[in-house]
């Protein structure tokens, strides 16, 4: 009775803290679409989502939830991607470079969540647009400097680091003829400074001028910090200007904008030290569109966004008892030149922990299950082609045989809850992927990837020393319809593989009109069944190949 009573009140007290815990993460995430069958709801800063299943009450979510407790395994970028809602891959210049969502989007706050017409659209742009080093000004009137820098930090040491950085620089107007103009190798000082018209001035410079009457021996001093800050000017305008290749230029009409007016120019820092300078910068308004203005005003190049961006609209809305995921391939943005090879659409949705019961279903041949937390981490994961392979491709090697994948369906079962997803769109693209807890993290899953672009590779024997190499090709457009997932939440009573059989037995008939067969009593019926194998066993310590039953005649006419 003793011990009755302790396990009911451990599962009552497990009971609770599960629902306390769905409380609070969906106490971070707004209602944005409901239904009589279903409410949606996201974080609008991360744009994880939920959905509630009214009539059991079962929350789903599309990724894990209490990753400080629950992931024991995933550590650093790896941890960080269980909150991703895609993961892409993509070709440049033959080499595969991968991104995700969260890390390359969500960190970088490029997304932008809205809702209309009872969808929710979430634009994804994945890649850094910029670089974090081109929100520092290059050049920068002194006005502007103290008024959106300067005056915006309350920290004496961070507006020590900041002036640190720059130095002060001006033309002055020569008043008669300079008798030793500068000359500088590779810098045309006469088209730069118009004849020795104009001389470059700093502060340091301007103090040493006033003592170069009474010490003549001042002027090398003068004329070496003219020539130091000479080149770096040219070498900041020659950075930043893509119409220019040489020093020599860069002509006065470029720092005309100098005369009697007081600039920063940047100092060039790197590594360590330019990292504590952008976190100074961050403490203030300045941005992009500051570092913009100055380029403008200083006759530079304006910022140039990355080139590896992918813009990706992720749509979502329900539809009845089910939830639809749709991303249209064809909205999609990115450079001709960075090839967009696969797209894994919500890897984490459904994910079962390490503790959890159940099994993953996949259409492996009439349907397999692969039982959550097996342990099984010295085989491959489940992967299959929807449909088999594109015999338009070179047959790849196989480490397993597999039977073929006929439906484009997949789903899961934990404890007493289940869902069954099923591709609509883009199935003939799709790749189902399964794995249990163990290998990477801690958690079960299965999802579906799609090859928007299908990529092969071959051999090419070039009959030289180098004997042969791999090229790799690719199909010459991008697919553009739509990626989409329908997914249906199992009722209590259905929560079980029969169930997503049935369930998407119903789906077919009503949206694919399929009809049951007439009842006939001259059904074929085929049986196959391996009867035995070949196996290394020692025999009296000396290793033979003994065969070995895996079906023996008993159990064969048992069951026939």
């Amino acid at each position: 009775l003793i011990i009755s009573i302790v396990l009911c009140t451990c599962y009552a007290f497990s009971a609770l803290t599960v629902a306390a815990e769905t409380e609070m993460k969906l106490d971070d995430m707004q209602l944005l679409l409901e239904n009589p069958n279903l409410a949606f709801y996201m974080n609008m800063t991360t744009a994880e989502f939920a959905v509630e299943a009214r009539e059991t009450g079962d929350v789903w979510y599309s990724n894990p939830i209490n990753l400080e407790e629950t992931e024991t395994i995933a550590l650093g970028d790896s941890a960080k991607r269980l909150k991703a809602q895609f993961l892409l891959e993509y070709y440049y210049l033959d080499k595969p470079q991968t991104m995700n969502s969260y890390i390359d989007s969500v960190l970088l706050d490029q997304v932008d969540i809205s809702v209309e017409d009872s969808k929710v659209r979430v634009h994804y742009t994945v890649g850094k647009e910029y670089n974090d080093e081109d929100g520092i000004p290059l050049l920068i009137s002194q006005e502007r400097f103290e008024e959106h820098l300067l005056d915006k930090l309350t920290s004496a040491q961070d507006k020590k680091q900041l002036l640190d950085a720059y130095e002060l620089i001006y033309l002055q107007e020569v008043e008669g003829e300079i008798e030793k103009p500068l000359k500088i190798s590779l810098i045309d000082t006469d088209a730069l400074y118009e004849k020795g018209k104009y001389q470059l001035f700093s502060p340091d410079i301007a103090e040493l001028v006033e003592k170069a009457d009474e010490q003549d021996s001042l002027q090398a001093q003068i004329d070496a910090l003219r020539v130091q800050l000479t080149v770096s000017l040219v070498k900041t305008i020659l950075g930043a200007r893509e119409d220019y290749f040489e020093l020599g230029e860069v002509t006065f009409s470029d720092i005309a904008q100098l005369v009697d007016r007081p600039t920063y120019i940047y100092k060039g820092l790197s590594g360590f030290r330019q990292r504590k300078l952008l976190e100074v910068i961050k403490k203030t308004d300045y941005g992009l569109s500051d570092a913009n203005l100055d380029r403008s005003e200083n006759h530079l190049d304006p910022i140039k966004p990355n080139e590896a961006v992918f813009h990706i609209p992720l749509e979502y809305y329900l539809d009845g008892e089910n939830l639809v995921v749709n991303l249209p391939v064809g909205e999609i943005g990115f450079t001709e030149d960075y090839l967009l090879t696969s797209l894994t659409l919500l890897s984490f949705f459904g994910a079962a922990d390490d503790r959890e019961k159940g099994y993953i279903f996949v259409p492996d041949g009439s349907g397999a299950l692969i039982y959550l937390n097996n342990g099984k981490t010295n085989v491959n994961a489940y992967a299959s082609r929807v449909y088999g392979d594109d015999y338009a491709l070179p047959p790849g090697a196989k480490r397993t045989i597999s039977q073929q994948t006929y439906l484009p369906v997949f789903g899961m079962k934990h404890e007493d809850k289940a869902f069954l997803a099923i591709i609509e769109d883009g199935d003939a693209l799709a790749r189902i992927k399964a794995d249990t807890s163990g290998r990477g993290h801690s958690f079960n899953t299965v999802y579906a990837e799609f090859l928007p672009i299908p990529t092969g590779s071959l051999t090419l024997h070039t009959g030289t020393e180098h004997g042969s190499q791999d090229k790799k090709f690719y199909q010459s457009d991008i697919y553009q319809g739509n990626i989409t997932v329908r997914f249906a939440f199992l009722g209590r009573q259905e929560a079980d593989y029969v169930g997503m059989a049935s369930h998407y037995r119903g789906y077919l008939m009503q949206k694919h009109g399929l009809q049951r067969l007439a009842h006939s009593p001259d059904i074929p019926f085929y049986l196959e069944l391996v009867g035995a194998i070949d196996k290394m066993r020692p025999i009296m310590g000396i290793p033979r190949v003994v065969r070995e039953a895996l079906t023996t005649f008993d159990q064969a006419h048992e069951i026939v």
